[in-house]
């Protein structure tokens, strides 16, 4: 994983460390999004102009944000062990 080498950069700051990762989320996602067509189906869908599927994006940014976080601060206190994509420690 990146973020244990990021976060001297960062002054070990996951706050920092967690908005940044956010940002390069943003810019990552919305030119594969241009790419692939979705911007067109997004903007045309009918769903996007009611409040349960804006409830339901807060929601779901909200729990991103935590898990984004929560991985970023167990980087921060486990150090360098090993840990799977699910960001649990690998039993070896």
């Amino acid at each position: 994983m990146n973020c244990l080498q990021v976060l001297p950069l960062v002054d070990d700051n996951i706050w920092t460390l967690t908005l940044y990762n956010n940002i390069n989320a943003c810019f990552l996602f919305l030119p594969a999004m241009a790419l692939n067509s979705e911007l067109a189906n997004v903007s045309s869908s009918e769903a996007t102009s009611t409040s349960a599927f804006w409830a339901k994006m807060v929601v779901a940014g909200v729990f991103g944000f935590a898990i984004g976080y929560v991985t970023g601060l167990q980087i921060q206190v486990r150090g360098r062990r090993r840990l799977s994509s699910a960001g649990l420690p690998v039993v070896e």
